[in-house]
């Protein structure tokens, strides 16, 4: 398949409320210098919130907000071809701006604070293995493919990484999905119910 496209109309992934992205890809060889596995609204007037799989920047993977502003970025190595890494984006809303944060495997990658909120395309769809390039919304013009496999795709309207009832473990929730997926560890399925669960996309 080329994409997949997955409507938001309630605007409960990447509202003004906290939310978070989960899945697994597997990159490559070929294909664009810059390659989204996952975005959230189109790149034109409405703004993104994007996932940003590149060659062309240092063999990095990026993830963030671009609301008109500069687009600060989380940063870290793009994954090598040929391996299965698990990837989670956590975004939350702190006053007019961002938190922001990327784990890797089940480890914090990196973390930042984005200029701006995600409220520019709360309504907007999840597009998977593209970047929709279109104005108005929905136009069909979409660039970036995502070359590889991606897998378990999931979203949830909550921060993942939020302490559990008793304030403990900030981040083992993220941890945990990670050794679960991987044959070790659980996941406490009774409180992370996820909006959206795709499985094994090969683009």
């Amino acid at each position: 398949t080329s994409r997949i496209d997955v409507p938001d109309p309630t605007g409960v992934m990447g509202s003004a409320g906290r939310w978070t992205i989960e899945f697994w890809m597997n990159n490559s060889s070929g294909g664009n210098a810059h390659q989204n596995p996952v975005t959230k609204g189109h790149f034109h007037g409405g703004g993104v919130t994007f996932f940003n799989n590149s060659t062309a920047f240092n063999n990095t993977l990026q993830a963030g907000i671009n609301n008109g502003n500069s687009g600060t970025n989380l940063i870290t190595s793009r994954p090598p071809n040929g391996v299965w890494k698990h990837v989670v984006g956590v975004f939350v809303p702190n006053g007019s701006n961002t938190d922001a944060r990327m784990y890797i495997d089940g480890a914090l990658a990196d973390s930042t604070t984005i200029p701006g909120l995600q409220t520019t395309n709360s309504f907007e769809q999840l597009t998977i293995a593209t970047l929709e390039f279109g104005q108005p919304p929905g136009s069909g013009a979409f660039v970036n493919h995502y070359k590889g496999a991606l897998d378990e795709v999931a979203v949830y309207d909550y921060a993942l990484d939020d302490p559990d009832s008793d304030g403990s473990l900030i981040d083992s929730r993220v941890a945990d999905h990670f050794n679960a997926a991987s044959g070790g560890g659980s996941v406490d399925v009774g409180h992370d119910q996820f909006i959206l669960n795709l499985s094994l996309i090969h683009i």
